[in-house]
């Protein structure tokens, strides 16, 4: 769990920038996710990426299709978890 100091931080980045860059220590996907989860939901309330799928946390990785215009999730580029807010 983070500090109100440190959640303080971050609303301001994301009020200022609309986004925020924050990493842990933790290494295990699983431990990742939980920690990502908890973070969010001290932030605000999360929301489906797909209504009904419970999909709030996916993994960022290249993806093979035939779409020319690809979401930011299937660019080949580091970014491990994503999280959409509307």
């Amino acid at each position: 769990m983070l500090s109100e100091s440190q959640l303080e931080l971050i609303h301001k980045e994301l009020m200022a920038n609309g986004y925020c860059i924050h990493s842990t220590t933790h290494r295990e996907e699983s431990a990742v996710v939980e920690y990502h989860w908890n973070l969010v939901n001290q932030l605000g309330e999360p929301l489906e990426h797909n209504a009904g799928k419970e999909d709030y946390i996916w993994r960022v990785q290249p993806t093979v299709n035939d779409s020319k215009l690809k979401t930011f999730s299937e660019h080949a580029g580091e970014a491990d978890l994503h999280t959409d807010t509307q």
